[in-house]
C-alpha cells in the first residue's frame, strides 16, 4: 500500500518553483491565490522573512503544496497563508480535496505549534475534528460564484434584466466599456481613481486607500499581468467604474471593483458586469466567482455560493482564550454597521502602513 510522504520546503529555487507551476497549471480547480506567483509576490510585497511549504507527495510524485508564511496574527506569531485581508480563496493546492490528503497535511502542520489558516474551503474543514479542543473554526466568508452558461442573467429578475438593459439602452451612447487583457500603470491610475471616489469609500472600505494595497497591484502588473483583467465603464469620457480579477483557464475570479458614487442613478456597476459577462462568454469562461463578500448585488445575479472559514489551532490555552475573545470582538463590529464604518475610517488613519517600507520598489 503506497503512502504519503511530507517534505517542507525553506528555500525557494527555479526547480521547485517549476514544480509548482506544473501542477498547478495540470489542476483542475487550481486558482490564483494558490499559485506560486501569488506566493512570491507576497514574499516580496509583503516582506515575509520566513515561510514553510509543506509538500506532499505519493509514489514520488507531488499531490499537493500549501504554503504558509511566519507571520503576527492577533500579536501571535503563526503560520498562516499570505497576502493577509487581500488573500480571497486558500492558498492549498491539492490534484483533489481527498481528505486524507488533507488530514496528512494537517497533521504534520500541528507539529510546528500556533497557525491560522484563512480563507479554506468546505472540504478542508470538514477534515477538522470539532471536538479537538485545540481548534477554532469560524465562517470567515461567502464566495457567490456564477456558471454563466449560454444565459448568465438567468438568475436575474425580470423586472432587475429590464432595469439594466433601459438603462444602458438609453445611455448607449455615452457609454464606453474597455475590456483589457493588457493593462499598463496608466489603467492602474484609473481604477485608484474611481476607487478613491467610490461608495465604497464613504463607507471607509476604500480598496486602495494605503501604499501596500497600490504596491501589490502595481506587483501583480508587473509580474502576474497575463492573469491580471481590468474592465473600465466611461460615461461621457469620464470613467465612473472598474472591475478587476485574475483569469486562468476557463475561470474569472473577480478581487475589486467600484463605481463613482455621484453616478450611482445610472447604475455603472450593473452595468460594467451586464457587459463583462458577454465578454468573458466570448472568451470561453465558464465560472465567474464574484470574490468574497454576500452583497445584495452579487445575489441578484447568481443563486450559487461557496462558504469558506478559519482555522484556527494552538495547544497553549491562554493563547486560545486570546482568540476566542477577538473572534468575539470582531463578530460584534462586522455584524454592527455603524460600528463597522467607525472601524474602518480609524483604520485608514492611523493604520501602521504610515510607517510601511516595501520590500519591492517600483
Amino acid at each position: 500500500m503506497q503512502t504519503y510522504t511530507i517534505e517542507v520546503v525553506r528555500k525557494l529555487d527555479k526547480k521547485f518553483l517549476k514544480k509548482w507551476e506544473e501542477l498547478w497549471q495540470s489542476t483542475a480547480d487550481s486558482h490564483f491565490f494558490n499559485s506560486p506567483t501569488w506566493f512570491t509576490i507576497c514574499l516580496r510585497v509583503f516582506n515575509y522573512k520566513d515561510y514553510y511549504i509543506f509538500v506532499i507527495k505519493k509514489s514520488a510524485k507531488v499531490e499537493a503544496i500549501f504554503p504558509l508564511v511566519v507571520a503576527g496574527h492577533y500579536g501571535v506569531s503563526v503560520l498562516r497563508s499570505p497576502g493577509g485581508k487581500y488573500q480571497d480563496k486558500s492558498t492549498l493546492l491539492t490534484k483533489s480535496n481527498k481528505s486524507k490528503v488533507i488530514t496528512c497535511l494537517i497533521k504534520e502542520i500541528s507539529k510546528y505549534g500556533h497557525y491560522y489558516l484563512s480563507e479554506v474551503s468546505q472540504e478542508i474543514s470538514e477534515c477538522i475534528d470539532e471536538n479537538d479542543p485545540n481548534y477554532i473554526i469560524r465562517t470567515s466568508s461567502i464566495s457567490p460564484y456564477l456558471l454563466l452558461g449560454s444565459d448568465p442573467f438567468r438568475f436575474l429578475s425580470t423586472k432587475k434584466k429590464n432595469k439594466i438593459r433601459n438603462k444602458y439602452e438609453r445611455n448607449k451612447k455615452y457609454l464606453v466599456m474597455k475590456h483589457l487583457n493588457k493593462i499598463n500603470t496608466r489603467d492602474l491610475e484609473v481604477v485608484f481613481k474611481i476607487d478613491s471616489k467610490s461608495s465604497k469609500s464613504r463607507k471607509g472600505k476604500e480598496s486602495f486607500s494605503d501604499l501596500r494595497s497600490r504596491v501589490l497591484i502595481k506587483s501583480l502588473l508587473e509580474n502576474a499581468g497575463k492573469y491580471l483583467v481590468v474592465d473600465l465603464l466611461y460615461f461621457r469620457k469620464r470613467a465612473v467604474a472598474y472591475t478587476l480579477g485574475f483569469k486562468h483557464k476557463d475561470r474569472y475570479q473577480g478581487f475589486q471593483m467600484a463605481y463613482v458614487s455621484e453616478f450611482k442613478a445610472l447604475i455603472p456597476g450593473k452595468i460594467l458586469i451586464y457587459l463583462l459577462f458577454k465578454k468573458l462568454q466570448q472568451e470561453g469562461v465558464k465560472i465567474l466567482d464574484f470574490g468574497r463578500g454576500e452583497s445584495e448585488f452579487k445575489l441578484e445575479f447568481t443563486p450559487y455560493r461557496n462558504i469558506q472559514y478559519d482555522i484556527y489551532y494552538t495547544k497553549n490555552s491562554f493563547v486560545r482564550v486570546w482568540w476566542l475573545i477577538i473572534c468575539g470582538i470582531k463578530s460584534f463590529i462586522l455584524d454592527n454597521q455603524s460600528i463597522y464604518k467607525i472601524y474602518c475610517r480609524g483604520k485608514e488613519h492611523f493604520h501602521l502602513v504610515k510607517n510601511f517600507q516595501p520590500a519591492l520598489k517600483i
